[in-house]
């Protein structure tokens, strides 16, 4: 399961440096919103491995410049790689949500949560792109899966 994991992380890590990237290289304006949506994305997964790494969950969420989540997005990934290493998928990660609820999932179900989490913004920032007459190389996973191939 773990390889599975793996495969999902590296396809969301290529899939998120490359629209960063493609961005980057736009000569428009990006929308706010997709800045938004992107850092919010970034930011809820460092909140997620924090968690799980028993480290401080106290995670400003804040709108990153492109260059900073192109870090931020490369730092996740490694704590992800990191965590698949180090730790079971079974393990049961206690902590606290934003409000101060107690709850606890174990890691398998929080790396579901982070990827599905992620999937749907990328479908919101896609949207606004395009929107705004921008249109990005493919971000399916599938797309993925044949050039690995």
């Amino acid at each position: 399961m773990n390889s599975f994991f793996e495969e999902i992380f590296e396809y969301q890590n290529e899939v998120n440096q490359d629209i960063l990237a493609q961005l980057l290289d736009l000569e428009k304006e990006i929308p706010s919103k997709v800045l938004d949506l992107l850092s919010h994305s970034i930011n809820a997964q460092k909140l997620w491995n924090y968690r799980i790494l028993g480290k401080n969950d106290n995670i400003a969420f804040v709108t990153h410049s492109l260059e900073k989540l192109i870090v931020l997005d490369l730092q996740n990934f490694n704590e992800v790689l990191h965590i698949l290493m180090t730790k079971k998928l079974s393990e049961r990660i206690d902590y606290k949500s934003t409000s101060g609820k107690a709850y606890h999932n174990t890691i398998q179900e929080i790396l579901t949560q982070v990827s599905q989490h992620f999937q749907y913004h990328r479908g919101q920032i896609i949207s606004e792109l395009l929107k705004h007459h921008i249109t990005l190389k493919p971000t399916d996973y599938i797309y993925f899966r044949r050039k690995s191939k």
